[in-house]
């Protein structure tokens, strides 16, 4: 397993030297390739992101040899790897076959679904978790901070937004602290990345402090 250390004062985030401090995750990361969530973005397919990129997919057609959903199986008529090899998009044969609370995990032995290495020696096989990925609905993943007034927040599927999204984040996310106080309208901007997955939120002044929970506004 392989985590920050207690203490770190050296490893820091963002883009200066000022960036906040890394600190330990609640449990460690495993030292391989695997599957770090899935979501529905819509009835007829399943968004997969990896843990590392991966290499070009042998043909569309080799999604069940890669995964395995439990207590389902034929789910898959073609899968394809996103442009940034970080992240699989599985079509489903039937509309609504899987829901939310239906977990999945890397297939046990799989050879099909490597890590891009630039040599065959460098691009191990992705391995199953110790315990299963659930699939959930479009949604937060994570959220870190790259300054002390700057927040990433990585999302579960790919979004797309409308023109009013930039200056209405105080509609569509909220800053909570770790005692349940809110924050009220604690962004002044937010912006999303050009593939979809990640925003930006920027906070006109530091109003988070540690524990403090980012969330969609209606979760």
């Amino acid at each position: 397993m392989f985590n920050v250390k207690e203490g770190n004062a050296l490893f820091k985030g963002g883009l200066s030297s000022a960036g906040p401090l890394y600190v330990p995750a609640a449990a460690g990361t495993t030292i391989a390739p695997t599957i770090v969530a899935a979501a529905l973005p819509d009835a007829t397919s399943l968004y997969v992101t990896l843990s590392a990129p991966a290499k070009a997919l042998a043909n569309a057609t080799v999604c069940e040899d890669m995964v395995v959903v439990a207590g389902k199986s034929g789910l898959f008529a073609n899968c394809s790897l996103s442009a940034d090899a970080r992240a699989i998009t599985f079509v489903l044969n039937t509309a609504n076959a899987l829901a939310t609370g239906d977990t999945i995990n890397v297939k046990a032995s799989q050879a099909v679904l490597l890590a891009a290495g630039s040599a065959a020696a460098d691009s191990p096989a992705f391995v199953a978790r110790s315990s299963d990925v659930t699939i959930t609905k479009a949604e937060l993943s994570q959220a870190f901070l790259t300054s002390a007034t700057t927040i990433v927040a990585r999302l579960s599927v790919p979004a797309a937004v409308s023109a009013s999204f930039e200056s209405g984040c105080n509609t569509v996310f909220s800053l909570a602290m770790d005692n349940g106080t809110a924050r009220v309208d604690p962004f002044a901007s937010c912006s999303l990345s050009e593939d979809g997955t990640d925003v930006t939120l920027e906070m006109s002044s530091s109003v988070y402090a540690a524990g403090a929970q980012l969330c969609v506004s209606w979760c």
